[in-house]
């Protein structure tokens, strides 16, 4: 891989799969809006690396992202997305403001960032390889997650009908679901002993993700090794989505 872009790459599970792919060797152009956190990335990581300040959800601000990449012979041929939000409320409490914020977040940048991404990749006539970033609730009810939900429903929908156009082209394109991880963004969840154990609890292995547990994911779709798989979701969740959480605690999962 030439070259891997990473969107969001200044939060929790951006920033470690950048660690991951760092030690691999590969070139990062790290984007976001954050400049001073994205810079401190680049300055902790052992490779060659770019900061790219953009406002994800606008169009034409990542056009010109790819543009300029272009031009500075930095081709990009890995794209993650690793950009998302919490906003948890009932349906009959939402404001279409409100949802339409969770779809600018959450959808919208990915529809952008994976346009470019496509664009280039054809415009050089070479393979690459995408992962977008979901979320387990496409795959089980949760309450309170409408405006979520549906905006990760609709990428991974996205995700699905671009792998289609563009696997003849040998462009990859696949997505993880992430549970529930200990990063920022999920900060006032996990703010105390007790919300911590009681999320663990929930959770049939027992724990809550870590970051490196979604980046590890993120980094294999990414990679040669899964080299056969397009238009697929990844669910790294501990099984929440899928099972039952036992009735007495179990020991965390090593």
């Amino acid at each position: 891989m030439d070259c891997c872009l990473i969107a969001g790459a200044a939060g929790g599970i951006g920033s470690r799969l950048a660690q991951r792919l760092a030690v691999e060797g590969r070139r990062l152009v790290l984007c976001g809006r954050n400049e001073l956190a994205l810079q401190a990335l680049a300055d902790s990581l052992l490779c060659d690396c770019k900061v790219m300040v953009v406002d994800l959800v606008q169009g034409t601000q990542v056009a010109d992202l790819y543009k300029t990449l272009a031009e500075q012979d930095w081709h990009v041929d890995g794209m993650a997305h690793c950009v998302g939000s919490i906003a948890l409320k009932p349906l009959h409490l939402l404001s279409e403001q409100e949802a339409r914020e969770v779809f600018e977040v959450n959808y919208w940048s990915a529809f952008h960032l994976l346009k470019g991404f496509v664009q280039q990749r054809l415009a050089v006539r070479q393979p690459g390889a995408a992962v977008l970033t979901g979320s387990l609730v496409v795959n089980a009810g949760f309450p309170g997650h409408e405006a979520i939900a549906s905006a990760k429903s609709a990428l991974v929908g996205l995700m699905k009908s671009a792998a289609a156009s563009y696997a003849a082209k040998g462009i990859r394109i696949n997505c993880v679901l992430p549970g529930l991880t200990d990063t920022p963004l999920a900060s006032r969840f996990l703010a105390t002993d007790a919300a911590r154990e009681k999320m663990a609890a929930l959770n049939p292995l027992g724990r809550v993700g870590c970051a490196d547990d979604i980046a590890a994911a993120q980094a294999f779709l990414l990679s040669s090794d899964a080299g056969w798989m397009t238009g697929q979701t990844l669910t790294v969740d501990g099984g929440q989505s899928g099972l039952m959480a036992p009735a007495v605690a179990v020991r965390p999962a090593s």
